[in-house]
């Protein structure tokens, strides 16, 4: 191994297995999820929630997050879930340091005492919870009541729990739906697409010390990007792998077949990755087929003139949900299969605009004169879906959250009598991205901190006139003055964050991600506090 290194000039191995905090790498969203949990447990959420895939990089987040907390925060790590509700109790209060003896029934009022000497002194107790999704459900009850711990204003304890898909299955279950409610923050970490591979391949090389050119070619990223389907641990394998054929054959660069040995080698089987969409598509389906073939056993069962259900009219219902289930599979595939081809769509078709300073303005006046002339854009995707919306679900023009709460609309700033921020000023002034930013700016600076907003985009500010474009299709569909636009600094990159309304609560938000078209899917939609809004943009105007 040390020759490996040496033959690459790296101080240590780039792709190890273990997650070691400075090769976290923030894109994927990765980086905004790191921060949205840094921002729960600082304003005190109750329960949270990360799931991803197995190797998506569940536990390099939880250890990263680990090291970005205050030291006024003391963390208990439970490794192990699959115990007992009581024993989850009792492991926490080992973590914390806490003699108590287990035979004790008033455990939960010593470990209260403690969490309010704790918070009485400017201290906090946060729970992390790995491989959640194999607590037992009376664990996850545990979890509930311990969720409970409060004074009047604040939570005593915080919990975060980290898990695989297969905890948002257990949790839809209905005798879960308490525990679903206290869960204030559920975020999800998908795969990583073919640019975000690029750019974490290059991360961890360099944080091992690697100054060269681009090590990996091309096509043999391409190849390793899809084998890994964008799961960090497969990435980390495969590399690794790519690295050492590259090195027995003494070259300084990781070619296609070197990429191909690799594959060989790791024999990594397909995995079947499934969104929280496709999950909600699936559950939704499985509910409608049974009550169809509830509905269908009731219609044959009244047609016999019988009260008690035959042996024949049973084995129609057997019938009906084994095809039912076979359905949903076919159904969940299907859509898989749609999702799946929309990425790649996106990938090889997404506008990616290379702007500079001297000449984005330049190019942002071109982009405007030819959207206003109505020529065709690279952007009629996003027109043609709004416009399909727009025609069959009419109500979707004003979103239905939106209108129940008409007086955040009325608040929401116009665009006249604005201030230009000066920092804009390379944008021409019928820019829709300059004015949406200044209107954005007034709007955070006043009337900012109250209610909730749907993030529908995260863009680098160098892809000012993609943003041009999306901003000026939308505003025919959708009120543009509910739209905003602020700078956040993310890492080193300067970005653009695009959300839409202001609503009552994260419910009303969730009503209008539910409703939005398909296009903003992929945008990977979710529910932020207007607080964050503001929090975010402080300091990047």
């Amino acid at each position: 191994m040390t020759l490996y290194l040496k033959h690459f000039g790296m101080r240590e191995a780039p792709f190890k297995i273990t997650p070691t905090t400075e090769f976290f790498y923030g894109g994927g969203r990765r980086g905004e999820i790191l921060y949205a949990l840094q921002y729960a447990i600082e304003v005190g959420e109750g329960i949270m929630m990360v799931t991803g895939e197995v190797g998506s990089g569940k536990t390099m987040l939880l250890r990263t997050l680990e090291q970005k907390l205050p030291p006024n925060i003391e963390l208990v790590y439970i490794a192990n879930p699959s115990l007992s509700g009581r024993e989850i109790l009792y492991n926490i209060c080992e973590e914390l340091e806490l003699n108590i003896d287990t035979d004790r029934p008033d455990t939960v009022r010593l470990l209260q005492n403690y969490l309010i000497q704790q918070h009485a002194a400017g201290k906090r107790v946060v729970a992390f919870i790995d491989e959640a999704q194999a607590m037992p459900d009376e664990s996850l009850e545990e979890i509930r009541l311990l969720s409970n711990l409060e004074t009047s204003r604040h939570k005593l304890l915080q919990i975060a729990m980290f898990g695989q898909p297969e905890l948002l299955d257990k949790l839809s279950q209905h005798s879960m739906r308490q525990l679903r409610e206290r869960i204030t923050v559920a975020l999800n970490l998908e795969p990583f697409n073919r640019d975000d591979i690029r750019e974490y391949i290059s991360t961890r090389l360099h944080a091992a010390g690697y100054n060269g050119s681009e090590l990996f070619a091309k096509d043999g990223c391409q190849l390793l990007a899809a084998v890994s389907q964008g799961l960090s641990r497969r990435i980390n394998v495969l590399a690794d792998k790519s690295l050492l054929s590259a090195f027995e054959r003494s070259s300084d660069k990781v070619l296609y077949e070197d990429v191909r040995r690799a594959v060989k080698d790791a024999n990594f089987g397909r995995m079947r990755y499934r969104s929280e969409q496709t999950r909600r598509v699936s559950r939704q389906l499985t509910v409608g087929l049974t009550l169809a073939a509830c509905l269908v056993l009731a219609v044959a069962i009244l047609n016999r003139g019988d009260s008690t259900p035959t042996t024949e009219s049973t084995e129609t219902v057997v019938a009906i949900s084994q095809n039912s289930d076979k359905a949903v599979v076919d159904e969940s595939q299907q859509t898989q299969q749609v999702q799946e081809s929309q990425e790649a769509q996106d990938n090889t078709a997404e506008v990616v605009a290379e702007v500079s300073p001297p000449t984005a303005g330049e190019e942002l006046q071109a982009v405007i004169n030819s959207l206003e002339g109505g020529e065709s854009v690279d952007t009629n995707d996003i027109a043609r879906e709004l416009s399909q919306v727009a025609e069959s679900h009419e109500e979707y023009r004003e979103p239905p959250a939106t209108r129940q709460t008409e007086e955040w609309e009325s608040k929401i700033i116009r665009d006249a009598g604005l201030e230009d921020n000066e920092r804009w000023g390379w944008m021409p002034e019928s820019s829709y991205l300059r004015l949406r930013l200044n209107a954005t700016q007034t709007w955070l600076q006043t009337n900012g901190n109250e209610g909730w907003t749907a993030r529908l985009l995260t863009v680098g500010q160098d892809r000012g006139v993609f943003l041009e474009k999306f901003l000026r299709h939308f505003a025919e569909f959708y009120p543009l003055r509910n739209l905003m636009v602020y700078p956040l600094r993310l890492g080193d990159k300067d970005r653009f964050v695009v959300t839409f309304g202001v609503y009552r609560s994260r419910q009303d938000t969730d009503v209008y991600i539910d409703n939005m078209p398909r296009y903003f899917v992929g945008g990977r939609p979710f529910a932020q506090q207007m607080v964050a809004s503001v929090k975010e943009s402080n300091g990047n105007w």
